[in-house]
């Protein structure tokens, strides 16, 4: 018979670990308060009714203009929008917790009941500046820590067998989805109500995705971040690494009911120490028998438990669980106590074997989920001695703290190479060394290949001579900069020796530049103290430049003046002035214009 939506109660969640501050929800978020989930529907908050992990558990009702009694239907878990667990649980309703869903597979199943809360609605609200997100689901009963804690902290073989087979049933259909719930706890435990299923399985906030994009399973991957992740006192081997898998939620499921037949756990006195719990599990399952004898200390473990607990060791990590055979197994447990396996819970209270047990606390504020938090890190400072006067004389040194000997001898021997002995120290001696020449610091200039530029000016004769055009090439080839170029620092220098061998200049037609005027309306005695070439322009590229100025020489003057040939026009020298530019880092068209560029001027 597939589940009906009805009523249920739901009361306080254990607490986690790293959780936000309960206040902050409660004082933001009053009853009466009006919230819409994500298809518009609006949902009116009444008194809270426990605490979650991560937030504040509110009775709920769709009737706004009426009170939120305790006949409420539905409950609404509150999270600060900075929190990630109800953010990993909403989307595990909206994908694995609709009611279709849920009644498909009870059907194929041919199963009475399924405990799985079924997706109500979710979303988000904000509340005085503050953002919180939300999921709506039915309201349940008590949860069996609750219920564990009243029946003397043990419950019956046949209610703790009957319990493991509900579970099983709800594990398989999660697992068929791709998730691991990862947290099966009794505070995550509670009991339906009316004619729904005995137990429903709560808080997905833990549960994780043990498959690939492409359907298969992860491979075992230790993860120092989600380590120890769950409740630590039944946290499985593999989640202790930080790996998920089917074979960890059966092994968390054999330590629950442990803790049920027997009462206690043998490292729930080491729940302090995340690792030495986890060693002591691997010995424990390396171990079965001896395992099983700590645990019943006066009498012999269910051979049912005993069968289950080796089943769950023999498994490989991405091994699919015969579920089928471990509700066998259960079955069979409750048949060796002489019960029918009808399927019915009954508590009451069991402590027949008086067994000494710790104080069992309510509302599950006992079992805190071991979720990883930050905690910052005390720095641990020397305590800080007056200075002495070498400490005050090396002051920049003094504010770095040297933690080893090593550096230390390090340190000290270095402070007296500078200084020497502090005795022997004397102004006069320091002074007549001449300090400032001493100390004074000329960086060694870097080896660019940053320009190449050819100039009129007349040569200084102080001046060295500049070696000429391809020389400089051939140097800049022959360099060590230029031992593995640059597309672009080839590109250049290939217009380089185009430029300088081939046709440096092209003039252009009726068309003057700045620098042409200039020397245009120049006097002749300017021009007369120019030397023509710089030093380094060989004889080709004087021969090319000259023949094509007076070209352009010859279609200046015939702008202003009759045509007129005449080959002793060009009796003035030339002056010239050229730069070619490389940069290795870009082409821009500012650079090949420079490069394409060049001044004439006539006097």
């Amino acid at each position: 018979m597939a589940p009906r939506r009805s009523t249920f109660a739901l009361e306080s969640p254990p607490k986690k670990k790293g959780a936000s501050n309960d206040s902050e929800v409660e004082e933001f978020l009053q009853e009466g308060e009006v919230l819409t989930d994500i298809t518009k529907n609006k949902w009116k908050l009444g008194k809270s009714i426990g605490a979650g992990g991560f937030g504040k558990i509110y009775l709920a009702s769709q009737n706004l203009y009426g009170p939120v009694d305790s006949n409420a239907k539905y409950v609404i878990k509150v999270e600060p929008h900075k929190n990630g667990p109800l953010f990993v649980e909403m989307n595990f309703y909206l994908r694995v917790a609709k009611l279709d869903m849920i009644d498909n597979w009870v059907a194929r199943h041919e199963l009475k009941n399924l405990g799985i809360p079924y997706y109500v609605g979710c979303g988000s609200h904000t509340s005085n500046g503050k953002r919180y997100r939300f999921l709506i689901m039915p309201r349940f009963g008590t949860n069996l820590h609750n219920v564990f804690c009243k029946t003397g902290q043990c419950f019956t073989p046949k209610t703790s067998f009957t319990l493991a087979s509900y579970i099983i049933d709800i594990l398989e259909y999660i697992h068929s989805y791709g998730y691991v719930h990862s947290d099966i706890k009794g505070s995550n435990l509670v009991i339906g109500r009316d004619n729904q299923a005995p137990i429903y399985l709560l808080d997905f906030g833990l549960s994780a995705k043990y498959l690939d994009s492409h359907g298969n399973h992860k491979p075992y991957l230790s993860d120092a971040r989600i380590a120890h992740n769950g409740t630590l006192e039944f946290t499985s081997r593999d989640a202790h690494t930080g790996a998920h898998s089917r074979r960890g939620d059966l092994e968390i499921l054999a330590y629950v009911l442990i803790k049920w037949l027997c009462g206690k756990l043998p490292w729930e006195d080491k729940l302090s120490d995340p690792e030495e719990v986890a060693s002591m599990k691997n010995s424990a399952m390396a171990n079965i028998p001896r395992f099983l004898s700590l645990c019943f200390e006066d009498s012999k473990p269910p051979s049912a438990l005993v069968e289950y607990v080796k089943y769950v060791v023999s498994m490989s990590f991405d091994a699919k669980p015969n579920y089928k055979y471990c509700k066998r197994i259960f079955k069979k447990g409750v048949q060796d106590v002489g019960s029918v396996f009808d399927g019915k819970l009954s508590f009451e209270f069991n402590n027949a074997r008086g067994v000494k047990r710790k104080k069992c606390q309510m509302q599950g504020n006992s079992e805190a989920e071991n979720i990883p938090v930050k905690k910052k890190k005390k720095l641990i400072r020397p305590d800080l001695k007056p200075l002495t006067a070498r400490q005050l004389l090396n002051s920049q040194n003094i504010n770095r703290i040297t933690r080893t000997v090593k550096n230390k001898l390090a340190r000290t021997r270095h402070r007296k190479a500078q200084l020497g002995d502090h005795e022997d120290f004397d102004w006069a001696k320091i002074i007549a060394s001449n300090p400032e020449k001493k100390t004074s610091h000329t960086p060694p200039k870097k080896t660019r290949l940053s320009s190449i530029s050819l100039s009129s000016t007349v040569p200084d004769p102080s001046a060295k001579v500049q070696p000429p055009a391809s020389v400089l090439i051939k140097r800049i080839e022959e360099s060590p900069e230029f031992q593995n170029p640059t597309p672009a620092m080839r590109f250049q220098i290939d217009r380089m020796k185009q430029r300088l061998y081939e046709i440096p200049h092209q003039c252009a037609p009726n068309k003057r530049t700045k620098n042409e005027s200039n020397h245009h309306n120049g006097t002749a005695e300017a021009g007369k103290s120019s030397s023509g070439y710089v030093n380094g322009v060989n004889g080709k590229l004087k021969s090319s430049l000259e023949r094509n100025c007076s070209l352009r020489s010859k279609k200046i003057k015939s702008s202003n003046v009759p045509a007129k040939k005449d080959k002793d026009t060009l009796t003035a020298p030339i002056t010239t002035k050229r730069k070619l530019s490389f940069d290795s880092r870009t082409h821009s068209s500012r650079n090949r214009k420079r490069l394409r560029s060049s001044n004439v001027s006539l006097v």
